[in-house]
């Protein structure tokens, strides 16, 4: 519940930028997802800097495209 609290402004710009670029942007718990039919990896610097400015950083292990 907290994390949705931290993330609530977050889900916003990531969902605009998401539908932007014909994807739909989806999270459960911390773990986001980008799906469409092109690759996302174009939004990943723009996903960085958001989850950045949340003092929080992408596990690049985890990060599949």
């Amino acid at each position: 519940m907290i994390l949705n609290i931290v993330f609530r402004e977050a889900d916003r710009a990531l969902g605009k930028v998401a539908a932007r670029n014909n994807f739909t942007y989806t999270r459960y718990a911390d773990d986001l997802t980008f799906s469409g039919n092109e690759s996302s990896l174009r939004l990943l610097p723009f996903v960085r800097d958001v989850v950045g400015g949340l003092g929080l950083q992408l596990d690049e292990k985890k990060t599949q495209i």
